[in-house]
């Protein structure tokens, strides 16, 4: 059929129009966070991916800083680094931008196969706006602070600013182009923390005019809806808590609508993480950690205002097990996938690895400040390790690992309030460890099929008890192997003393242990 030529040329214009407004399309499916039958996965090329992380300092996102350190993070057995993006950086002046130390850090990352996590400190930065560029700091006329009560300014943004969220969302806009660009190809990036521990310090909320005049306000009704609540202003419907419920609220409204504008230039997945309040009734919001992030007391209202948002991850400074268990569990819900974007670089933290990806699904695990020595905040504690034995045995028996996720079949043992040993149970066999001590012991279990069990850990013995109706478990086979190319690799056998209540060493060990019962 042959058009009038004014038909051909209006109908190639439209082509050429969706063509600029639509996403670049890559050649693979994107990094993505998928829910199915059993639970939370974290996917890429369409294939479920554990992150194996760590986190650099915060002034370590330049490539000279990075460059002596690739080769060290790929021997540790990380896959992924977080490292972060300035905006200050990126943006100098209003409406300049420059990606070169960017693609720097992509190609150190790519030379040693590694991915990347980025950080984007805009806004919020540990309750402050220091990586802000020069010009929004310097015009609080035009980018205004969080007022006090008394009407004092604070070193951190108002949500209500309108200037200060056009601006942070067009250099966010720049960086996801770039990097749709320059890496939708390879896709070394998986995935973008938005801001970091969002929220106020000085003050519990903002008082400026336009804070209190949405404060005496009727609660948005979105709001209402996800927490079945009537109608009411922010004092009559959260009480002692309305200050606080009030800024988590528009927060996350800012930052959701970041994630939102920036997943439609490039839909790679985006996430917050959060400065934790402990569970201390005079903890204080404002003086004690930043008003407004998605602390335990206000994470409902979280989750109503992100639907663009894909999890909401704890950064867990805490060092004893039963609390580290306890931030587990209250960020692993059934509406938020568990991710552990910084935790205490210590020999001693690094068994809840073992707890977090078997009892809580987590999607990855990242120590901070890997890149340089540090003395661990534990009187009596040792220096900085690498995880080197624990990402090595998680990727030794990966494989098995990532099919059991989500299951019955993948249990941990880590000890915590001084129990020296814990019994797990499978449906024909239990498995008891027994930990050389409360530091830095743990373990893990995957039942691979009946009868067929990898045991890995450091630290710990090791002991199978026949279930009843049987009153024996005999070994056939007790393997020490790991994982290649998806299949299991046997070095060497294990018998006689070795498997008699078998130790796994402090250097670590991956077992697979075949049994009968009798």
């Amino acid at each position: 059929m042959n058009f009038p030529l004014r038909a051909r040329l209006s109908m190639l214009a439209i082509f050429l129009l969706a063509s600029l407004a639509a996403p670049a399309q890559t050649p693979a499916a994107l990094p993505a966070i998928v829910r199915g039958p059993h639970g939370y996965s974290f996917e890429l090329h369409g294939r479920p991916y554990l992150i194996l992380g760590a986190q650099v300092h915060n002034s370590s996102g330049w490539p000279r800083r990075l460059a002596p350190q690739w080769s060290r993070f790929a021997a540790w057995h990380f896959n992924t680094v977080e490292v972060p993006v300035y905006w200050e950086t990126i943006e100098p002046q209003p409406g300049q931008f420059h990606f070169g130390q960017l693609d720097r850090i992509l190609a150190g990352a790519r030379a040693h196969h590694l991915h990347l996590v980025l950080l984007w400190f805009g806004t919020w930065k540990n309750g402050d706006m220091e990586y802000t560029p020069g010009w929004v700091k310097l015009d609080p006329a035009r980018f205004p602070r969080v007022l006090t009560r008394a009407g004092e300014a604070t070193s951190t943004l108002s949500p209500f600013c309108r200037a200060c969220f056009t601006a942070d969302r067009a250099a966010l806009l720049r960086l996801f182009q770039h990097l749709r660009q320059v890496d939708g190809a390879s896709q070394t990036v998986l995935m973008v923390q938005l801001e970091n521990e969002n929220g106020a310090l000085g003050s519990p909320r903002d008082y400026s005019p336009e804070a209190n005049r949405r404060f005496a306000a009727p609660v948005p009704a979105a709001l209402r809806s996800r927490l079945k609540l009537a109608a009411g202003n922010w004092r009559q419907l959260f009480g002692r808590r309305a200050d606080e419920s009030f800024e988590a609220w528009y927060d996350a409204r800012y930052i959701d609508r970041l994630a939102a504008a920036a997943r439609r230039v490039y839909n790679l997945p985006v996430y917050v993480n959060v400065w934790l309040r402990t569970p201390n009734h005079f903890a204080r919001p404002g003086r004690d950690y930043p008003a407004g992030g998605a602390v335990y007391t206000v994470l409902n209202v979280w989750k109503a205002a992100t639907p663009d948002i894909n999890m909401i991850s704890p950064d867990i400074y805490i060092s004893d097990r039963r609390g580290y268990r306890w931030v587990l569990q209250t960020y692993a819900r059934p509406d938020n996938p568990l991710f552990i974007p910084e935790t205490l670089p210590c020999p001693f933290n690094y068994p809840n690895l073992f707890l977090a990806l078997a009892k809580f699904d987590a999607l990855g695990f990242s120590p901070f400040g890997i890149d340089s020595p540090q003395v661990c905040r534990r009187p009596g504690a040792q220096a900085m390790a690498p995880l080197g034995v624990e990402y090595g045995l998680i990727e030794a028996a990966l494989p098995a690992i990532l099919r059991a996720r989500g299951t019955a079949n993948l249990r941990a043992a880590v000890p915590y309030w001084h129990a020296w040993t814990e019994l797990l149970r499978f449906p024909n066999y239990d498995v008891q460890f027994s930990f050389d001590n409360d530091q830095t012991s743990g373990g893990m279990v995957v039942r691979n099929a009946p009868g067929v069990y990898l045991v890995l850990g450091a630290g710990v013995r090791v002991q199978f008890f026949a279930r009843a109706p049987h009153r024996h478990a005999q070994l056939l086979q007790v393997a020490q192997g790991r994982y290649l190319h998806g299949r299991w690799q046997t070095r060497d056998l294990w018998n006689g003393d070795e498997v008699y209540r078998f130790h796994l060493p402090a250097k670590g060990a991956l077992l697979r242990v075949t049994l009968t019962r009798y």
